[in-house]
């Protein structure tokens, strides 16, 4: 679960900083999603914590992801790059650094270029965003 929660974790912060709406969002999709186990807003913030004290040790996000792709079967890394996506947009906005974070994590992840492009698509819609579009 920590592996899942880190990558949701960066997608939020990789633009600088983490605002109201994100956090807001990674509760409410950590809590309403019945496939995953409950997690506190205590719980959250240690893997922030411990997540930040490891990037100034010189943790990379990609070391993350790949961690977490050893750890996460299929279904995981979807969801995980699902909440990740909305996450990102629930702001009502996306940054290039977000849309590449995402990007790497599809490619990371092995997701299929053309559901990433599915789902980039129906968020978009959702939120009335442009994605934008950068190569996987």
């Amino acid at each position: 679960m920590k592996e899942f929660l880190e990558v949701i974790l960066i997608a939020a912060a990789v633009d600088g900083v983490i605002d109201k709406h994100e956090e807001e969002a990674i509760m409410r999709l950590l809590v309403t999603n019945s496939k995953l186990p409950r997690i506190s807003k205590d719980q959250v913030r240690k893997v922030k914590s411990d997540l930040a004290s490891r990037f100034a040790s010189g943790l990379t996000p990609e070391e993350v992801i790949k961690s977490a792709s050893n750890v996460l079967d299929g279904q995981g890394k979807l969801l995980a790059l699902t909440l990740s996506l909305e996450v990102v947009m629930s702001n009502q906005e996306i940054s290039v650094p977000e849309a590449a974070y995402l990007n790497e994590l599809c490619k990371l992840f092995e997701v299929d270029a053309e559901l990433f492009e599915k789902l980039t698509t129906s968020a978009s819609l959702r939120y009335g965003l442009s994605y934008p579009r950068l190569e996987i």
